[in-house]
């Protein structure tokens, strides 16, 4: 299973639905974790915290990973 998660584009919302004890779970579970590049800049994790705990970072939305994505809407 493949799940991804998006930056929020409000500037007023600081929250992240995912830190790296989290993704680290996730993928533990064999589930891969995409997050876009700066993810959890508003918490202050860097990417390479990210990376650590097992998630594949992208750049944007038009990356190579986001087309092999689908919204939950094609379930």
């Amino acid at each position: 299973m493949k799940i991804a998660a998006f930056k929020d584009e409000n500037s007023f919302e600081k929250r992240v639905c995912l830190i790296p004890a989290s993704v680290k779970k996730l993928t533990g579970s064999g589930i891969i974790v995409h997050l876009p590049s700066g993810f959890g800049e508003t918490i202050n994790v860097t990417d390479k915290e990210f990376e650590e705990s097992g998630a594949k970072i992208f750049g944007d939305r038009s990356e190579e990973h986001t087309s092999e994505l689908q919204s939950p809407d094609h379930l």
